[in-house]
């Protein structure tokens, strides 16, 4: 380790360096003695300060601020005092002879008065730094004369000394090699002639170990009291270089998620790797310290999102671990990152290679072998043919996913000789194949060995039979056999079926016919390979003479077989059941033959010709339990259209059936295409039954499947069924809504008798919610919605009538109508009553409000009363105006009337009067009319004031019709405009007649009504 020794004339104080025990280093500091690169750690965020080309005043107020202090000298007239200095800060010093220092140096010079003269440079972190590091020129001297406190975070301090004692953490010199002579010299003679100064150039890097950050850094040198000859004192240099810190306002580049690989088999640990990145290639790591959230989805994660935190510091990576359960693709994202990378994009993605902006965040992930599966044709054959092992690596327990990413391992054959062992690697099917051949009698004992993936359970075998658990996995070699195949089939329908009788010769190497040209009388034994036992009988028919159809079944029953010249003979067999067979044919010579035994099997699989669906009504749209469910039955039929009792009733992976949805009606855009809910009991002797429920209105296509791993998968043949046009399913109810007032633009708590209100019908389910396919519109493709007509109902049993009730099929959009239906009382003078709207289908009839809700429209029979004006003749008048309502008693107010409107052209002048009462041949004056908005239940009709000082009188009416003339009881009906509002019309005092009527007034401008004209009290009578 590289040291420089200089002496200066000082006298060391006698220390005790021999100690018991040593004091342990500090956590968080690290003191390098080699500088090949400096400084030590390399990072994006991280400064240095070299005080040549970069400084600390360069560095800005955003990253740092410094002060610098040291203590004076005694003075004399302002100058210092012989042999003292005050103590100085340089920071363009220059050291020479010592690695590592270059160019300019931090000197911080202590200054000599005697009395313990010491400077400083205190450097704050305006964004406090995970660990600082600088170039010092450790002196050691037999005091403690150069210093750096460390404040961090929470105010707490760390002080570092040049002093050398293992025993004071503090001490930098406990990390470097120490010189035993120069310490006895400085213990013996360092008080007289000065200590040896040994100077070591370090890097010193401290970094808290607890996480918490540092917010300043202050270096200190103090004068050396009592070093010199006869304890004298001496001043003190310390020089600093390459101040390295970490500038945390500087966001990293990009964050990157890797792993080791793109491919994962499912429950294998996946390590994802996070790095915070510096730069565009990651050459420079980013070390502030970065908190996120990981997610994952596809291939069943085992967590949903993980969090991750890499600390600050030099490590600027962490690993995430993890499982993918399932198969597929997983994915990683980072859903959530703190600080925010400067990049676009923000996150890198690397599986199995570099990341890149672009790069794939997903892996393939295997899924686990649940087990191999090894089956042959037969369970036996003959030592002169080969047979054939079909290996299948099985992702699931029923075998129906397969492992398609491959599996490899042995077959290992044991037994018959020559006993054969054969690499295999499965398919993208999950199927691999081994042929061998066996040329002497015997078993042969199948295994699996050396697999990978390994299976999680147990080898399952099928000789002649379908794969299963407990099955036997040995094969026999045989001298002679009958050989058969039955092709699995249609329960019920006859196959004819060849029959082979073979025998090896005598070395193994050549098959011939075992008979020929004769009839033999053969057994046949037929056994279930899939249920407890089998259902009824197996029909077989031989081809020998006089062969009649027989029965075949657990008890050996003989059938005559004629073999040709090539041992080929014939039968028909037949089999209504369901399941899988075994069929196992056998021969015991007699006489000639006697010591002969033969025997062959084969199995097969009979299935249903279809899955015949039943649905029944009540069809009623909704999910819950309010209303009865559509009733299923799923039955298992065999060609001749006959329950096949045997189907549901297996003993592993028993038939299960699932009905769905195939289709449905209507289709179109605007139709709500939604899932019904169907729920189905397990099927049992090849009948299942179920209940099926809708939201919607319509139809639907069902179609029925058959659960994977079931047995009949393994015949080739489709067991499915299907019905279409189950229902029609109804809404459970309407739900009436009514809105008051004459238009949209104004509503009322209130309607007048005659009077239009907004009703609106929505076709809703047994859930509350509504069908959207009640629609009547050319968008569907079918229609079911209905004719509906409105009903009232009064609360207080008057009469009166709706109008405008009946709403069209084609006015029903997306399960809502909307009509403005009219209820007029029979009688002007009817108390208001609440009038109950409900709906009802036309036909056929079923769908009402009864079990919804039905609206309700508060009527009232009202007119519009005008009052006589008197005015001066030289303003405006205003004619009063009423809206009002027969309250059982009498016309009142009706203060709730806020959205009346007489328009300016329904006001007729009819009449003028000049000033004395005679009748005017023509108008005078100019005068117009302005209407008004009714407030609160008031108005008033506006005249403007007659031209030219006109005076007289005007007859004026309201046309509250829909035609050009009023039906006031004035004389005169000159032509005009009109209101339509005729249900404002009613009864008025001074009107002859069973009306109603169109109010009317008289207002006089420049006559003034007399004092004895005024109205105490009035009161109509009809």
């Amino acid at each position: 380790m590289p040291h420089f020794t200089r002496f200066r004339t000082c006298r060391a104080w006698l220390t005790a360096w021999l100690l018991a025990c040593a004091f342990p280093a500090m956590a968080g500091l690290s003191v390098y003695t080699s500088w090949s690169t400096l400084p030590p750690v390399s990072a994006a965020n991280q400064r240095s300060i070299d005080f040549s080309t970069t400084t600390l005043a360069g560095e800005g107020a955003s990253r740092l601020s410094y002060s610098s202090s040291g203590d004076t000298c005694p003075k004399l007239f302002g100058i210092c005092l012989l042999g003292t200095s005050s103590g100085g800060i340089n920071l363009t010093s220059v050291v020479t002879g010592l690695l590592g220092f270059s160019g300019n140096t931090l000197g911080i010079d202590s200054g000599h008065n005697a009395g313990g003269s010491s400077a400083q440079t205190t450097i704050n972190f305006v964004n406090p730094t995970p660990y600082v590091g600088f170039m010092w020129d450790a002196q050691f001297v037999s005091e403690s004369t150069q210093l750096v406190n460390l404040t961090l975070e929470d105010n707490s301090i760390v002080t570092l000394k040049n002093c050398r004692s293992s025993a004071n953490p503090q001490c930098v010199g406990a990390y470097v090699s120490p010189s035993w002579i120069t310490d006895v010299y400085n213990v013996l003679l360092g008080w007289v002639l000065g200590d040896i100064v040994t100077t070591y150039p370090l890097y010193v890097m401290y970094q808290p170990s607890d996480g918490k950050k540092i917010k300043s850094v202050q270096f200190v040198s103090k004068e050396c009291v009592g070093c010199g000859f006869l304890s004298s004192s001496t001043a003190q240099t310390t020089h600093i270089d390459q101040l390295t810190y970490v500038d945390a306002a500087v966001v990293p580049h990009h964050l990157r998620v890797s792993a080791n690989s793109n491919a994962k088999s499912a429950n294998e640990d996946v390590g994802y790797t996070v790095t915070a990145c510096g730069n565009a290639d990651c050459s420079l790591p980013w070390t502030s310290g970065v908190t996120g959230t990981l997610t994952f989805s596809g291939a069943s994660p085992s967590t949903a999102s993980q969090g991750f935190s890499i600390p600050a510091g030099p490590t600027n990576s962490t690993t995430v671990t993890m499982q993918y359960t399932g198969s597929g693709t997983g994915t990683v994202a980072m859903s959530a990152y703190s600080p925010t990378p400067s990049n676009t994009p923000k996150v890198f993605c690397g599986m199995g290679a570099t990341p890149t902006g672009g790069g794939s965040c997903a892996i393939t992930v295997t899924p686990p072998v649940d087990h191999f599966q090894v089956t042959t044709p037969a369970s036996n054959g003959l030592t002169c043919e080969t047979v054939t092992y079909t290996i299948k690596a099985c992702s699931n327990a029923t075998c129906s996913t397969v492992l398609t990413t491959g599996a490899s391992g042995t077959l290992s054959l044991a037994g018959a000789t020559p006993v054969n062992s054969a690499g295999f690697t499965t398919n993208a099917s999950g199927i691999a194949t081994v042929t061998v051949r066996t040329t002497t009698i015997g078993n042969v004992t199948a295994s699996i060995t050396g697999a990978s993936p390994a299976p999680q359970n147990a080898l399952r075998c099928g000789m002649g039979v379908s794969a299963g658990a407990g099955n036997s996995c040995v094969y026999e070699a045989k001298q002679s056999k009958f050989k058969f195949d039955v092709p699995h089939h249609v329960g019920g329908v006859v196959q004819s079926v060849v029959i082979n009788a073979i025998k090896s010769s005598e070395d193994g190497s050549r098959c011939g016919a075992a008979f020929a040209a004769t009839e033999k009388s053969v057994m046949f034994t037929c056994t279930s390979a899939s249920h407890s036992g089998l259902t009824g009988s197996v029909a077989l028919q031989g081809n020998g003479t006089g062969a009649a159809m027989g029965v075949c079944n657990g008890a050996a029953k003989s059938h005559t077989l004629k073999f040709d010249a090539n041992g080929q003979a014939s039968m028909n067999l037949s089999y209504a059941e369901a399941g899988e067979t075994n069929v196992l044919a056998s021969y015991t010579g007699t006489g000639a033959e006697s010591g002969l035994s033969m025997s062959g099997d084969d199995s097969f699989i009979t299935v249903p010709k279809t899955l015949s669906m039943v649905a029944t009504g009540p069809y009623v749209a909704g999910t819950t339990a309010i209303t009865s469910p559509a009733a299923l039955t799923v039955t298992a039929l065999n060609n001749n259209d006959q329950v096949m009792t045997a189907f549901g009733n297996e003993v592993n992976n028993p038939a299960r059936i699932t009905v769905s949805k195939a289709g449905q009606s209507p289709t179109g855009a605007d139709a709500n295409v939604v899932a019904p809910s169907i729920a189905m009991n397990n099927m049992a002797s090849g009948l299942a039954t179920g209940t099926l429920r809708w939201a919607e209105v319509g139809t639907l296509s069902l179609a029925a499947s058959l659960n994977a791993g079931s047995v009949y998968n393994n015949a080739g043949i489709p067991v499915s069924g299907s019905v279409s046009s189950v229902g029609p399913f109804i809404p459970h109810h309407f739900d009436v809504e009514v809105t008051q007032g004459s238009s949209d633009l104004c509503t009322q708590v209130f309607t007048y008798s005659g009077e239009s209100f907004k009703t609106q019908v929505t076709a809703q389910n047994a859930d509350g919610a509504k069908t959207v396919n009640y629609d009547g519109r050319s968008t569907m493709s079918a229609y079911f919605a209905k004719a509906v007509t409105l009903s009232g109902t009064s609360s207080t049993g008057s009469s009166g009538s709706l109008t405008g009730s009946a709403i069209a099929a084609s006015d029903f959009a997306k399960g809502v109508a909307t009509v403005r239906p009219v209820y007029a009382f029979s009688a002007k003078a009817t108390a208001p009553a609440s009038i109950t709207v409900s709906a009802a289908e036309n036909a056929p009839g079923t769908v009402n409000s009864s079990a919804g809700s039905a609206g309700v429209a508060k009527v009232r029979s009202g007119r519009l009363f005008l009052s006589n004006a008197f005015g001066s003749g030289r303003t405006i008048l205003r004619v009063p105006a009423q809206l009002q309502y027969w309250s059982g008693k009498a016309w009142v107010l009706n203060g709730d009337d806020n959205c009346s409107v007489i328009p300016n052209n329904a006001v007729i002048l009819a009449r003028y009067l000049d000033s004395r009462g005679v009748v005017s041949g023509a108008p005078w004056g100019n005068v117009t009319a302005t209407g008004f908005t009714a407030s609160a239940g008031q108005g008033s009709i506006t005249l403007s004031a007659p031209a030219n000082g006109a005076t007289g009188s005007i007859d004026l009416a309201v046309n509250l019709g829909d035609t050009s003339t009023d039906s006031s009881c004035l004389v005169s009906h000159p032509s005009g405009g009109n209101a339509q509002r005729a249900w404002l019309r009613g009864p008025h005092g001074a009107c002859s007649g069973t009306g109603p009527f169109d109010p009317s007034a008289r207002a006089s401008m420049g006559v003034f009504a007399p004092e004895t004209t005024r109205v105490m009290h009035a009161q109509d009578m009809y």
